[in-house]
């Protein structure tokens, strides 16, 4: 299934996130520094990342090999669980002979799932597939604990607590764990006898709602409502508009696991927004459908509670992402732990039919489900191979999002299809006047392809007139004076650019070349090795520090790092020819 991605380029949010400093580490110690960094609030994640770079620089070979390897621990850990929750002595006769064919079909199920491409292919989702296996890990712990003599249960439930802090800071969704396991609690130890238990109940529930709101000040900080307020400002929504629409969203969401098409599922959705509960009308029906379901859920606690739990499940591990917090309003990678439950449900009901024939023909429709989901998910894995055909696809199914055309536009201009990224550049700005990097991409293609400065710069002030404070249409400026040979003037342009964005890649590059062709050779180099304090990885920043030390005669410091360089990058070709010459 996955095996036709390995190679797949980084996409999307992969390349701004890789190309993270901390991220871009050449010792092991360096990891220390990851683990405690206070402003990092995924840094478990991050120190995997940082070992893939470490290995095997930004070869996305690793990267995706360790994604799969992930996705393939869950289904296990799914497995697993589900094995061990249904051996309990609260699990009813009829789910404990067949445990094992549960776990399996519903385990198999999820794992050829298409809509987990997402997770597992686009590259900086390794943080929910990972978040994922640690929380899994947790509860399987618990469950060992409540299980385990007092020798044993001590260790097992640090190793809860363990898995759950790694699952947490690796991804904030995995904040509902500790309700998760209150109600696993009451449902497979305490056997549903509310009445009776109510101290115990309030006790667990308290101990939850605290730990939550403890994890709240710590990666939110206290605060977090007016920063929470900010981004509902910046996006120009209301918390309410947002909760009415994740509804649908839902729905969607169940939609998409029930047929997984690789013509519904898309990397960037552009889903309209409700602005009312009755507009559209189907916010109302999406309502009433999952409230339903809720509730149906509840009435079913104590005669089903295997089904009852998975569909909480569902719903508990949607409630990060799916409700008012301020992120986008559809991302498919956000399914991967909550369709556990639901692949399970499917399983569990009908390997527990009593008539034997319906039971044949529902067995007969996961084996073609699981078939199919796996040819299904090998052929949408194809369009990742490239970035062109992947947002083609998005553009397809969401023709009026200015990001997805600012993406198509971006994997043209990287391939160097210069009038369709122009033309996709300009449909960015018809739908949002206000896309600076639409601006900024238009500017690079009249510079560089067109050599039509007098219409780069009218996209350069465009830009700075929506934002005087963004740094790159002075980098565009300062490329137009090196063009021109126009070099103090450029000099001007790159450090104006510096001092609003001091930490940018290109900032530091344009800045050395016109350091470079005044032949001030010094200050090049200083202004490389700051950029590569920051950029480590950059082999362009390497390039052209070899580039510069080979005409400042220093022909050793000038083979170490253009050698370096093609290290990171063997297509450098400006590097490739200077090692030639050395």
């Amino acid at each position: 299934m996955y095996s036709n991605i390995l190679n797949a380029p980084f996409i999307f949010d992969d390349v701004a996130f890789l190309d993270n400093p901390m991220i871009n580490i050449s010792r092991l110690p360096q990891l220390l520094d990851i683990l405690f960094d206070s402003n990092l609030d995924r840094r478990a994640g991050f120190i995997t990342f940082a070992m893939n770079f470490y290995l095997g620089g930004l070869n996305p070979f690793g990267y995706h090999l360790f994604n799969i390897i992930i996705h393939i621990l869950n289904a296990l850990a799914l497995f697993y669980l589900v094995k061990m929750t249904l051996s309990l002595p609260s699990a009813p006769e009829r789910f404990k002979s067949v445990s094992g064919e549960i776990a399996l079909a519903g385990s198999l199920l999820w794992l050829v799932q298409p809509v987990h491409i997402m997770a597992v292919t686009y590259t900086v989702q390794r943080l929910a597939s990972l978040s994922s296996l640690f929380f899994l890990l947790s509860l399987i712990s618990y469950i060992s604990a409540r299980q385990s003599s007092s020798s044993k249960r001590l260790l097992h439930s640090c190793l809860s607590v363990i898995c759950g802090v790694i699952a947490l800071s690796t991804k904030q969704n995995a904040a509902v764990l500790p309700f998760v396991v209150v109600l696993y609690e009451f449902y497979f130890f305490e056997v549903l006898s509310f009445k009776e238990k109510r101290k115990k109940i309030l006790l667990f529930s308290s101990v939850a709602v605290i730990s939550l709101m403890a994890l709240v000040l710590v990666y939110l900080g206290p605060d977090f409502l007016k920063e929470i307020n900010a981004r509902y400002i910046e996006r120009g929504i209301t918390p309410y508009q947002r909760l009415i629409t994740e509804f649908r969203v839902v729905v969607m969401y169940l939609t998409l696991l029930l047929y997984p098409h690789p013509s519904r599922l898309n990397v960037d959705y552009d889903f309209t927004l409700s602005t009312g509960i009755f507009s559209p009308i189907s916010t109302l029906f999406s309502l009433i459908f999952l409230g339903g379901l809720l509730a149906f859920a509840i009435y079913r606690a104590r005669k089903t509670p295997l089904f009852s739990f998975c569909i909480l499940w569902f719903f508990m591990n949607l409630a990060v992402e799916s409700t008012i917090y301020p992120l986008d309003l559809v991302f498919e990678h956000r399914l991967y732990l909550p369709s556990m439950g639901i692949a399970m449900l499917f399983a569990g009901y009908v390997i527990t039919l009593e008539n034997s024939q319906i039971k044949k023909v529902g067995m007969a429709l996961i084996v073609l489900a699981i078939f199919v989901f796996a040819f299904w998910t090998h052929e949408r894995n194809y369009l990742w191979n490239s970035q062109v055909t992947l947002w083609e696809d998005n553009a397809g199914k969401s023709p009026d999002k200015a990001r997805v055309h600012g993406n198509l536009g971006k994997a043209y201009l990287d391939n160097n299809e210069f009038e369709k990224a122009r033309v996709e550049f300009e449909k960015v700005i018809r739908i949002d006047p206000a896309y600076l990097g639409a601006y900024d991409n238009l500017a690079v293609i009249y510079i560089d392809y067109f050599h039509d400065y007098e219409k780069a710069k009218e996209y350069i002030d465009k830009a700075i007139r929506i934002d005087p404070e963004y740094s790159v249409p002075y980098i565009n400026s300062g490329v137009i004076n090196l063009q021109l040979r126009q070099l103090p003037e450029a000099v001007e342009n790159f450090k104006k650019a510096l001092e609003l964005d001091p930490e940018s890649h290109l900032g530091h590059y344009n800045l050395a070349a016109a350091y470079f062709n005044l032949r001030d050779y010094a200050a090049a180099i200083s202004i490389l090795k700051k950029g590569i304090n920051l950029w480590p990885a950059s082999s362009k920043l390497y390039g052209l520090l070899g580039v510069t030390y080979f005409h400042d005669n220093d022909k050793e410091n000038a083979s170490k790092a253009l050698r370096y360089a093609v290290k990171l990058d063997p297509q450098n070709k400006m590097a490739a020819m200077y090692l030639e010459k050395l």
